[in-house]
């Protein structure tokens, strides 16, 4: 995937999907990106209750969606041709493009504020965590809820499925995984059980769980969380959350066990991705940092500062080694991580 230099100026709308008006650089505040699967599309949200949807090669601005709430979770599914957005107080927004425009079809978990979102492909499951650390599965076709996680926590703040979509990862006060397949897979009802049945009634579903090289509630909980691309690891960052406050771990563990595999310090870090040959881990930081690590043994690579405010996600490629960062700056980027070089830009003014 071939990127070209370009500045380009962030626009919004008024309506669904209309004529664009500028926005001024306070009226963004980003929180999420996303890249659809065949790396053509690129997509941002924040606090001004919009996404934008860009061409990934040329930079131009194709659609803005008015979401009405803010955003701060984000991710394509069915081919790109869905976008599903985790609003902070109206739950997921399922967005499908016809005929060249984006229309709202559903709106799922209404009541709930959606931090992170994760789309398993091949098992035809999204997944999104919440506050008091719920996690709800829906299947992408129907969008019906088929099942629920749950861990005692603050919140999930970040989630990722593994390749073959039966298990997720997630991150809340541990990182856990769990499997997802059909038998269980848990249902609970609207009247909730005490703390102490719940977990009993996660028990099954819960593979591992681990803090920060095995330590629950180390500084403190976990803030991100992401999936190698063979499946063999798992690697985290701690923090009290990823639009919050970041933390100063980097941790990495085997996926089939939880058995920490490295640890590697830096400060604020808020979010996670791997590149995507796996070579490469890149994290951003509530400073405005971006830092590229040698995924194998955790060793920091390169450094730069990728933007003036918090960086709130980093999402890789599905080929290549670029990944974009979002950020409270106003601005999401394309980069390179092996150089760190800006590839495409799309700033406000």
């Amino acid at each position: 995937m071939r990127f070209g230099m370009l500045l380009i100026t962030c626009l919004g709308v008024a309506a669904s999907v209309s004529e664009p008006r500028r926005l001024r650089g306070s009226d963004v505040d980003y929180k999420a990106a996303a890249i659809s699967p065949d790396d053509m599309l690129v997509a941002a949200g924040g606090d001004s209750g919009r996404v934008l949807v860009w061409n990934s090669r040329s930079g131009s601005l194709l659609h803005a969606l008015a979401i009405q709430a803010k955003v701060q979770s984000l991710a394509f599914t069915g081919e790109g041709r869905t976008l599903v957005v985790g609003t902070a107080d109206q739950g997921m927004q399922i967005w499908t493009l016809e005929t060249g425009q984006w229309v709202l079809k559903k709106q799922v978990g209404s009541d709930r504020g959606v931090n992170c979102i994760a789309v398993s492909p091949k098992e035809k499951i999204t997944a999104f965590g919440t506050g008091s650390g719920w996690v709800y599965l829906y299947n992408s076709e129907s969008w019906q809820e088929i099942g629920q996680l749950w861990e005692a926590s603050n919140l999930t703040s970040g989630l990722a499925f593994m390749q073959d979509g039966r298990s997720l990862v997630s991150a809340g006060n541990t990182f856990t995984l769990w499997d997802v397949r059909p038998k269980a897979r848990v249902q609970v009802d609207l009247a909730q059980p005490p703390a102490q049945e719940l977990g009993k009634l996660m028990a099954g579903a819960k593979r591992w769980a681990s803090g920060r090289v095995g330590e629950v509630n180390a500084d403190p909980y976990c803030a991100d969380v992401a999936v190698s691309p063979d499946g063999k690891r798992v690697v985290g960052v701690t923090g009290v959350y990823r639009l919050g406050g970041g933390g100063k771990t980097l941790q990495s563990c085997e996926a089939s066990t939880g058995k920490p595999v490295w640890a590697a310090k830096a400060s604020g870090m808020t979010c996670v991705t791997y590149v995507a040959d796996g070579t490469l881990i890149v994290t951003g930081s509530d400073d405005g940092t971006l830092r590229v690590w040698n995924a194998s043994e955790g060793v920091l690579q390169r450094e730069w500062k990728g933007h003036s405010k918090a960086v709130r996600s980093v999402v890789a490629a599905t080929r290549g080694r670029g990944f974009v960062s979002a950020a409270e700056d106003g601005c999401v980027q394309m980069s390179e991580a092996k150089t760190g070089r800006c590839l495409v830009r799309y700033a406000t003014e």
